[in-house]
């Protein structure tokens, strides 16, 4: 975020409420010492919330749960993070979409008031 890469979307908003962010990934692993992969997610000029990833390759036992991650991941082509904004008005506002750690890949977002759909990929 320090160096200010991001993307933004116009995204409406039908009706007040909770909005729901569902950033569905390219299944990649963290290049950092610590493995993790996080990407930060705002509305407008508000806070950006911070969503973290860790998935361990699993050549064997999936003996872990980033390891059991990982193989769901590869499986689905795809890893959904989501993050929530509570108490978002109607109308007009800008998703952006921050650059923390290199080697995240963005396939596909979902944004919604309420439940988000649950099916393969976010696809209705």
């Amino acid at each position: 975020m320090a160096d200010g890469v991001r993307l933004e979307y116009a995204v409406p908003v039908a009706k007040a409420g909770d909005l729901n962010v569902q950033l569905i990934l390219v299944p990649t692993l963290g290049t950092g010492a610590d493995g993790k992969l996080r990407v930060g997610v705002s509305i407008d000029d508000g806070p950006v919330e911070v969503l973290t990833d860790l998935l361990t390759p699993a050549p064997n036992a999936a003996d872990s749960q980033p390891k059991r991650d990982w193989n769901k991941a590869v499986e689905d082509n795809a890893r959904t993070l989501t993050a929530h904004f509570p108490g978002v008005a109607a109308g007009r506002h800008v998703l952006k979409v921050w650059r923390i750690d290199d080697n995240v890949v963005l396939q596909r977002i979902v944004v919604g008031t309420g439940a988000l759909p649950g099916n393969y990929l976010g696809g209705r």
